[in-house]
Order: structure tokens, then C-alpha cells, then sequence
């Protein structure tokens, strides 16, 4: 799929890895309809590329993502209920495509991110950010809340970090994102590409099918409690199922043959 340098969102593929940039800098690359649409539509199409390992998410420009557009935002008072609900509803699938995407989600964040930039970030499976970023959620400002990102940051920072920083809306640097979890690397421009060429390379060595599994079971037991018990059991049930799977016999035996293992 190519996009040519006018669209709100921008796809390159290379090597097994797909780059997907926010692509409206003069608005610190703000999510409006068109932008979700597009972003959403680059999301499905890779969802089914089996040769796509890994999916990286950039900004154009001085800042990642500043969130909501709220041009388009303040025009809601001319829409029905329905419009509204819908242009919502949008905003709330963007999120869950992303989360739930089929690879691994790495974020290279930057600038100013506000809101639903927050809300990007908390998505990404990875998260390296520059040294000077900083991170607010400013929506109670506005007389709004952050409803359509608030389970993923949840997820990510925990329930006590999250009711602070969506009430206060303060900005938070990214050396405090860091200690929340929201961030797992701080890298400077300077060393961005080594760092980043580290865990493309460690996930391009790795099997499609269980990083795909392992993403899913991880946030399962993050989101569905479970008892002790039922724990073990579906581990268990796991385990068993994938240990005799072709992908787990071939890694065997590239382990046992020392070389590398050949996946199909």
C-alpha cells in the first residue's frame, strides 16, 4: 500500500517493518476524522500482511501527536446526537485497532502529546521517547474527559497514576512517564537508530505466530482476572497446544541443531 506525501497518515514498508507517520505537522500531527479513517484503514490492511514483523509509530515534525483536533471538536454543537456519537465512536476504534493489532507496536514519540496522543502512546506494545517530551491530559480544561483512552492508560500506568494526571492536568515529563511505565526507553537523536535497530532486530529474529499470542494472552490476563486455578489451567492448556504447533518443533530443533530456525 503506498500513500502519496498529502495524506494525514503516511505507510512505509521495508524489510519486514512498517512505518506508519502521523503526517499533518502544522497541527502538531492532531487526530481529525480523515486522519483516524486513514490510520485506521493502514491498521487493517496490515493486520493481514503476514510478512510484517513489526509496526513502528511516528509523528512528522516537533511533536508526536497533540491529541483531539479541536477545531473540528468545537463544531459538535452543529451535529446530531447520532454524528457526535459516531465521530466518537471512531475516536474509541482507532485505539482498540491499535491496541489489539496482530505485531508488535513500537512508538517513537516526541514533543508535545496531549489527550489521545497519550492515549497513541499507551497502545504501542514499546515506547521509546526523546529526552525533552512531555505528556499532559488536558481534557477537564475543556469540560470533557478522556473516556475513549482512559482503558489504556489504565493498563498501562495503573488505575492511581491515571485518576492523578486526568484530574490535575498537569504536564508530566518523560522521565516520570518512564517511572509509570508509559514510557520504556528515553533516547536522544543521537542514539535513537542504534537503540531502535536493537529491537527491530531481537523481534525480526523472533516467530510471527507466538509474539502474536503471547501480545494476546499478555493483555487478557491484564483485562479479564482470573482465579488462581483457571490461571493454571489455561496456561496450561496453552502451553500444551503450542509445544507439538510446527512453529515450537522447528525452534526445538534449531535450538538443538544450533542454527538459525526457519519460519515459514
Amino acid at each position: 500500500m503506498s500513500m502519496n506525501d498529502e495524506s494525514p497518515v503516511l505507510l512505509e514498508l521495508q524489510l519486514g517493518v512498517a512505518t506508519i507517520t502521523l503526517n499533518r505537522p502544522q497541527v502538531r500531527n492532531a487526530l481529525d476524522q480523515a486522519t483516524i479513517q486513514a490510520f485506521i484503514q493502514i491498521l487493517n490492511d496490515i493486520e493481514k500482511q503476514n510478512d510484517i514483523k513489526a509496526v513502528i509509530v511516528r509523528g512528522k515534525g516537533e511533536h508526536f501527536c497533540s491529541g483531539a483536533d479541536i477545531q473540528t471538536m468545537s463544531q459538535s454543537a452543529q451535529l446530531t446526537q447520532e454524528e457526535n456519537h459516531q465521530d466518537a465512536f471512531q475516536f474509541a476504534h482507532l485505539f482498540q485497532r491499535l491496541f489489539s493489532l496482530n505485531k508488535p507496536i513500537i512508538g517513537l514519540i516526541q514533543g508535545s502529546i496531549f489527550g489521545g496522543g497519550v492515549g497513541l502512546v499507551a497502545c504501542c506494545d514499546l515506547v521509546i521517547a526523546d529526552p525533552n517530551t512531555l505528556f499532559c491530559f488536558p481534557e477537564v480544561k475543556l469540560g470533557l474527559i478522556p473516556a475513549t483512552i482512559s482503558p489504556y492508560v489504565v493498563a498501562a500506568i495503573g488505575a492511581h497514576a491515571t485518576k492523578r494526571y486526568m484530574m490535575t492536568a498537569e504536564l508530566f515529563t518523560a522521565e516520570k512517564a518512564l517511572q509509570l511505565g508509559l514510557v520504556h526507553e528515553i533516547a536522544t537523536p543521537d542514539n535513537l537508530n542504534a537503540l531502535l535497530a536493537k529491537i527491530l532486530h531481537n523481534i525480526q529474529q523472533n516467530n510471527s505466530k507466538a509474539m502474536k499470542i503471547a501480545k494476546n494472552w499478555i493483555q487478557q490476563l491484564a483485562s479479564h482476572p482470573r482465579t488462581a486455578e483457571a490461571q493454571m489451567i489455561q496456561a496450561a492448556n496453552l502451553m500444551a497446544e503450542l509445544r507439538v504447533s510446527k512453529e515450537a518443533q522447528e525452534g526445538f530443533n534449531a535450538f538443538l541443531e544450533k542454527r538459525p530456525p526457519k519460519w515459514t
